[in-house]
């Protein structure tokens, strides 16, 4: 159970920044209109695992390193990311924002490209 609060957490972060800096859309337009859930929606049994493995702080610290290239990663995270998460848990949850938050989809080749500065600044 802990997993999956600990995964909604990141993803609702996730959300809450992208409402925040999206394209111009406003909270009450996205409510009007609600996304009709799908089974592609629900979070892959990996990113589940792996959020549960992530420290909430490195969470966030990772995210903005990742989604939006700010922010300096700790050692304390980066050990986090390398030995706690792993690349595949790196790469899975990546995947899963790209894939669930379409206003990440014009940044994807940054993103991706972030992702592995990330991993590489981290594994050394």
């Amino acid at each position: 159970m802990a997993s999956f609060i600990n995964f909604y957490q990141i993803i609702t972060f996730m959300a809450i920044i992208t409402l925040l800096v999206g394209n111009g859309e406003s909270y009450f337009q996205i409510l009007k209109s609600p996304k009709k859930p799908t089974s592609s929606d629900a979070p892959s049994p990996l990113s589940v695992d792996c959020a549960s493995k992530l420290h909430p702080d490195c969470g966030t610290e990772i995210y903005f390193g990742v989604f939006f290239g700010n922010g300096t990663i700790s050692e304390d995270c980066c050990y986090n990311l390398v030995h706690d998460l792993g690349r595949s848990c790196h790469d899975s949850m990546t995947a899963y924002a790209l894939n669930n938050f379409p206003k990440f989809k014009p940044q994807e080749a940054d993103i991706l490209k972030r992702k592995d500065e990330v991993w590489v600044n981290c594994s050394h």
